[in-house]
């Protein structure tokens, strides 16, 4: 789901002032004076940062196994813990897959994702 923000409320949330909509133009609503170009520009950044979607700390195993799949990844993921003993059990038995476990650490070096193709894949497995 796409977290969608009015670029009016971070113009609220910058400036602390009731905003309305002339036209095209944002306002302050007690002096009827435009919002200056500099307070848009901090705003849209804002909306922009605000907007980005988080980063779950865990996923579930399902989610992680259907993504994989998905991805066309599992057969890979399941060839590397097939290898160690402890990581076939974390497998089997966990009932969350968190970001900075070691078993998920091995897999992502295993990929070869970075930081925020795995951040990705955390948001897209979550959807799942």
């Amino acid at each position: 789901m796409e977290n969608t923000v009015p670029l009016i409320d971070c113009i609220v949330e910058i400036t602390g002032e009731a905003i309305a909509m002339r036209g095209e133009e944002y306002v302050y609503l007690h002096s009827k004076e435009t919002v200056e170009p500099s307070i848009l520009a901090e705003a849209k950044a804002l909306k922009v940062e605000k907007e980005k979607p988080v980063v779950p700390a865990s996923i579930t195993p399902r989610q992680a196994r259907l993504y994989l799949h998905q991805n066309g990844l599992l057969d890979q993921i399941e060839t590397m813990i097939a290898q160690d003993k402890a990581y076939e059990i974390e497998w089997e038995y966990a009932t969350a897959i968190e970001r900075n476990n070691p078993l998920t650490q091995a897999m992502i070096t295993e990929l070869g994702l970075s930081a925020a193709e795995t951040d990705a894949m955390f948001v897209e497995a979550s959807g799942l």
